[in-house]
């Protein structure tokens, strides 16, 4: 599993250098420590499936941020005006707090 994790870390990297989303989705995968924290942060496994959807869905990556509880979702630019929807629905609150920042305008495309 760590070997996963280091070739994911290359292609992540690889991934905003490129601005190519679609590595992003692979480079964001991880195996060691995401399982086993997915049980103190319930939103994880409810989030971590919007990247998986297609290769036209607008999330190219979804992350546990640090420790959490807080979840990282990257999205495509320009992000569809539907995407918070999108996140609560997934997460089951429609009051979930979401906060957007950009990286660098047209950085990834999806």
């Amino acid at each position: 599993m760590p070997v996963a994790n280091i070739q994911a870390t290359a292609l992540l990297v690889a991934a905003f250098a490129q601005g190519r989303g679609d590595l992003l989705r692979t480079g964001m995968q991880d195996r060691l420590h995401q399982p086993y924290r997915a049980k103190a942060c319930p939103l994880l496994p409810l989030l971590l499936p919007l990247a998986e959807m297609t290769e036209d869905s607008p999330v190219l990556g979804v992350a546990l941020s640090g420790a959490g509880p807080s979840i990282l979702l990257i999205a495509g630019n320009p992000a569809p005006p539907t995407l918070d929807d999108m996140i609560r629905q997934a997460a089951h609150d429609p009051g979930l707090e979401i906060i957007h920042t950009t990286i660098s305008t047209g950085i990834l495309q999806s």
